[in-house]
């Protein structure tokens, strides 16, 4: 059977495009039908073109309207940004203006004379050098100025660069934990940006259409940036990223206090007998403000904050409930720091090491060739050399000793009532004996089991032989 030739189309594909074939002229002298088929393709190509200009012409009409769309919801999302952040700058205190410095204890001059210890209560090794002054003079403020509801801006390689505070006092007091816990690292989040973008403006990186600084602000915030290097594009852009904040620990501090009134003069004997220097002792404000039950991230327990292989290292004899209590850790602790010392011939080092670990503090002395812990400070922040945590370990410590020689100046009127450390716990119906690392944990109460009915519940029969 033939088949029938292919219709004749008046549109030729090539690739994508779509070619219009011409049609041949019409006469009026032609058969009926036949000028009907003329005057159809005619018709066919006119409307084919009709409809090709019309989609074409929806199709640029939507990419228009697309494009405005993204442009006006990028623009409202950066100007609803720019709302969030100002809101959230209502919180922040900056430090270039003079309300940020109120509430202090102590001027900020007679902390300068407390640093350079006037009445020698400090022993001799572990006066603050000169180029600690910065750090000692930041942890000062972190340990007996701001309490917890307070976040210090500053940055990381020179933390007595504050940028300013961020106060959470009316979050924490009106808001749930879990909901105040977010909404404090929403608003730290916003702070940061808009200090950024501050900063930017203030050194003429960025030109905003709508300035965020007066010209006042302007002049107050050049004034601290030029006291630290902010001199060139990259040192600026540098600075922006290692900024950090640290909550402030005043509260904690203050229930130290009071924990270390039984501790600190049993500890210091040991220490006497076994020729460590006193300063030692202050270790457990830095470490677990003095709390026997606290553990860390990593495991570690007690008021020196042992791992548990470190405490079986140094006490091979002891109970996994005794590697805890605070006189036999302790002792361990007076063990560890004399090897440490040792090994290292500094205090400084053998401090640093404690938290950093030996071989680590051996490891960038070697390779760096420094004599003391400030040249270790002071390396450029790069793999291989100490971070943050190891950096101001030594300063902190150097930081609380002051605050604990000096506590009458620096807390003034605050009266340090008795030890709420070793006073004795009533067991209650739901409590246990002392685990093995860590505070009393309560005890599961086993729920009575009530009968559920099942949603499909399947009866199973046997079957008869």
């Amino acid at each position: 059977m033939r088949s029938k030739p292919p219709k004749k189309s008046n549109f030729v594909t090539c690739g994508a495009e779509i070619v219009l074939k011409i049609p041949k002229k019409i006469s009026l002298g032609e058969k009926p039908h036949v000028l009907w088929k003329r005057v159809s393709s005619s018709l066919s190509v006119v409307l084919g073109l009709v409809i090709t200009f019309w989609v074409s012409s929806i199709g640029k009409a939507a990419e228009r309207v697309r494009k405005t769309v993204k442009t006006k919801t990028s623009s409202w999302k950066a100007s609803y940004s720019q709302t969030l952040n100002a809101r959230a700058w209502h919180y922040f205190r900056p430090a270039w203006q003079p309300e940020a410095h109120l509430g202090h204890p102590l001027p900020i001059a007679k902390i300068q004379n407390i640093i350079q210890d006037p009445q020698d209560r400090v022993e001799k090794k572990f006066r603050v050098p000169p180029s600690l002054r910065g750090r000692v003079a930041f942890w000062i403020d972190v340990f007996s100025r701001f309490d917890s509801n307070y976040r210090i801006v500053h940055d990381r390689d020179f933390p007595e660069l504050v940028y300013g505070v961020i106060d959470f006092t009316s979050i924490n007091s009106t808001l749930p934990p879990a909901v105040a816990r977010w909404r404090r690292r929403e608003i730290e989040r916003r702070v940061m940006l808009e200090l950024k973008a501050r900063i930017g403006e203030a050194t003429e990186m960025t030109k905003p259409r709508r300035p965020r600084l007066s010209p006042e602000e302007k002049k107050d915030l050049l004034r601290i940036l030029s006291k630290h290097n902010f001199e060139n594009r990259y040192e600026v852009l540098r600075r922006l990223r290692r900024m950090r904040s640290q909550t402030g620990h005043k509260d904690h501090f203050l229930a130290a206090m009071r924990r270390a009134n039984d501790l600190i003069p049993p500890i210091e004997t040991l220490f006497k007998e076994r020729g460590l220097p006193m300063i030692l002792a202050r270790l457990p404000f830095v470490e677990s403000s003095f709390n026997r039950w606290a553990v860390s991230k990593t495991g570690a327990v007690g008021i020196w904050q042992f791992m548990p292989s470190t405490a079986k290292r140094y006490d091979p004899t002891g109970t996994a409930a005794e590697l805890s209590d605070p006189i036999r850790q302790s002792r361990s602790a007076a063990r560890m720091l004399t090897i440490l010392y040792e090994r290292l011939g500094r205090w400084d080092y053998a401090i640093t090491a404690y938290n950093q670990g030996v071989l680590r503090i051996q490891r960038i002395a070697h390779q760096n060739q420094t004599n003391n812990i400030s040249d270790m400070i002071a390396l450029p922040p790069k793999r291989g050399t100490l971070g943050f945590a190891g950096k101001n370990f030594y300063a902190e410590l150097l930081a609380v000793n002051l605050i604990e020689k000096y506590k009458e100046k620096v807390f003034k009127g605050h009266e340090f009532g008795p030890s709420i450390q070793l006073v004795k716990r009533k067991k209650t119906r739901y409590s246990v004996s002392s685990p093995v690392y860590g505070p009393p944990v309560p005890k599961k109460v086993r729920l009575q089991r009530h009968s559920i009915t099942r949603r499909h519940s399947v009866k199973r029969f046997r079957r008869g032989r």
